[in-house]
């Protein structure tokens, strides 16, 4: 029952990680949601090392 089950779905489930790694991917590129997350992190740090220092 349960193999027919994964037999079944197989295709499901891999069109679905095919999907989620091509969205991993394009978060982790330049310009993806991720690499702008990480500049604007770095920007912070920066600007409160500055602040930090100015003070």
């Amino acid at each position: 029952m349960v193999n027919d089950v994964m037999v079944e779905t197989r295709e499901e489930f891999v069109k679905s990680a095919e999907n989620l790694a091509t969205l991993a991917r394009r978060s982790i590129s330049d310009g993806g949601s991720s690499c702008g997350n990480l500049d604007l992190l770095i920007n912070d740090i920066r600007n409160m090392s500055s602040q930090a220092h100015c003070s």
